[in-house]
């Protein structure tokens, strides 16, 4: 079994950190988890490609990302993923929130496009804004993206803003 520095465990050997990550068993999006030999296992900053490190949005790519895809739910893991020079988000929350990403000239989010909701949805939600703009400040030692969209399901609709963040050094 791994524990966490509180001896909370976090994962048995056999299982992996996949299952506790189904489980939602880590909340802390800010700390990456560790092994008990000090090997980062889960939530780590990535390596950036070579060939993307000049870009303005490496630290974006690298970065630990955390957020949300509503302002009443928890921070959860965010993941930015590149293919074939396109990059997509996914906000793993209540929803599981998927959508195009796109970077200003100075590497800062600054649009999503063609969202969509992946994952479990009893009412089957439906993402109304084609375009989400987003604006990002500094908030102390974070750097927070902010967006606001539109959704429905059968019976109702309203208006949801959506976060991605991630530490500055």
């Amino acid at each position: 079994d791994y524990l966490d520095e509180n001896n909370q465990k976090l994962y048995h050997s056999a299982t992996g950190p996949g299952e506790y990550i189904k489980q939602g068993l880590f909340t802390d999006p800010k700390k990456p988890v560790k092994d008990p030999f000090g090997k980062c296992i889960l939530d780590c900053d990535r390596p950036v490609a070579a060939e993307f490190r000049h870009k303005p949005h490496a630290s974006w790519i690298s970065s630990r990302l955390y957020g949300n895809d509503s302002e009443n739910s928890k921070l959860k893991r965010v993941v930015i993923t590149e293919n074939n020079g396109k990059y997509g988000v996914y906000i793993e929350n209540l929803y599981g929130m998927k959508c195009s990403i796109y970077f200003n000239k100075k590497g800062k989010p600054a649009l999503l496009q063609n969202c969509y909701f992946s994952g479990d949805s009893p009412s089957r939600l439906f993402i109304d804004s084609e375009k989400i703009s987003l604006q990002c400040d500094i908030v102390g030692n974070e750097e927070v993206c902010n967006g606001e969209y539109k959704w429905h399901d059968r019976h109702y609709s309203d208006k949801s803003r959506l976060t991605i963040a991630r530490r500055v050094k």
